[in-house]
């Protein structure tokens, strides 16, 4: 469901044309426009009573360290982290998300085999919240790009440079 949502995103607030206007290939954008066709019919599986339906994502980034304790340079690595969100066929139970924590591997530099070699253990967590809000039960959790709300992202900017800027700060 966020993945849907998210190609979503991409296709209304960037649109199509911001492909075909830099040059690309008719034949890419026809592609585009049929992945987004595709993800817009698509629907959820039925769940039965008393059973969840698993949504998993795997979240690969890049992580960055510097301790100046170390007087080192900035280290940069692959980052990964599983997050699995279970929703209840009965929807007034409480939803389940789990975090596997964020893994730290696969360096750029010597820098970032340190990093890596010095990340503290990913710390998994289990969370519990009534429609998916996460964030309501446990003030440790989110609202944020990991755990969205839907008052969270109301919040976010329409227009695409903004919420490009909006990321940017974010990920700092």
């Amino acid at each position: 469901m966020l993945a849907v949502a998210a190609a979503l995103a991409l296709v209304v607030g960037f649109g199509v044309p911001a492909f075909t206007r830099h040059g690309a290939e008719p034949a890419a954008a026809d592609v585009l426009n049929q992945a987004a066709e595709g993800t817009l019919q698509s629907s959820e599986p039925v769940v039965g009573p008393d059973e969840y339906l698993r949504i998993a994502t795997t979240f690969r980034g890049i992580g960055c360290w510097s301790e100046a304790a170390y007087d080192t340079a900035p280290g940069c690595f692959w980052e990964t982290e599983t997050v699995t969100v279970y929703k209840p066929q009965n929807t007034s139970r409480d939803w389940v998300l789990t975090r596997s924590g964020r893994v730290a591997e696969g360096a750029f530099s010597e820098n970032g085999r340190l990093a890596v070699a010095m990340a503290p253990p990913p710390m998994p967590e289990t969370v519990r919240g009534k429609d998916g809000e996460f964030c309501a039960h446990n003030p440790d959790v989110g609202p944020d790009w990991y755990v969205p709300t839907d008052a969270w992202m109301a919040e976010l900017p329409r227009d695409p440079d903004a919420l490009v800027r909006r990321m940017r700060r974010d990920a700092q």
